[in-house]
């Protein structure tokens, strides 16, 4: 948290890949709630940023979530199937 407190402070949080590494950081410390705060936060969501919060529900055990967000990113159209996405989802899989 205080890296985040720093990031905020010195302005860095509107960088996307900031942002992105956050999702990553606070999902293996299993911190889901605040990952979707940075997440709502976000101006610009890619790829990168939906597949960190996948990677944070398939690490905390929550396959089935992560399933159904990248089920419902690809029908939005928020997110392109490619390989770095099917690593994840086998990855949620096993």
């Amino acid at each position: 948290m205080w890296i985040h407190d720093y990031i905020t402070r010195s302005g860095f949080e509107l960088d996307a890949f900031v942002e992105t590494s956050l999702i990553g950081m606070y999902a293996k410390c299993r911190s889901i709630d605040i990952v979707f705060f940075v997440l709502d936060k976000m101006l610009e969501r890619d790829v990168v940023s939906w597949i960190a919060m996948n990677i944070g529900y398939v690490f905390i055990g929550n396959e089935n979530e992560a399933l159904m967000l990248l089920r419902q990113k690809k029908l939005a159209g928020h997110i392109k199937i490619d390989y770095v996405t099917m690593v994840n989802v086998l990855t949620a899989c096993a």
